[in-house]
């Protein structure tokens, strides 16, 4: 029989002198970070797609392309979103954006 020598990686051990951080659970922490929080970015209001403006109005009827039923816009929640009630008689916020995405205007 073959004896192979193979490294084997003894566990660290962590030793504490007593100076670390309490977590939560009053266990002690010996890694202590100084990490900055990252920047984050700000979301942009949207004003339209590519410079398009919204053409749709309050009582306007709409619906995604291949639905049999349709929406009808009750207002507009802020600059972009519509309140619209469904077909089913439920009410729904819905991005304005979806005008140039796949919806088409209905007749009422």
């Amino acid at each position: 029989m073959a004896i192979t020598n193979k490294k084997v990686k003894k566990p660290s051990r962590n030793i504490s002198n007593g100076k670390g951080k309490r977590n939560g659970k009053g266990n002690r922490n010996t890694k202590v970070s100084n990490r900055k929080g990252s920047n984050r970015r700000t979301k942009s209001k949207s004003k339209g797609v590519a410079g398009k403006k919204f053409t749709w109005k309050v009582g306007d009827c709409v619906k995604p392309k291949g639905m049999p039923g349709h929406y009808k816009i009750l207002k507009s929640l802020n600059d972009n979103e519509w309140w619209m009630k469904g077909a089913n008689r439920y009410d729904e916020a819905i991005p304005k954006l979806v005008e140039f995405r796949g919806w088409v205007k209905v007749k009422c």
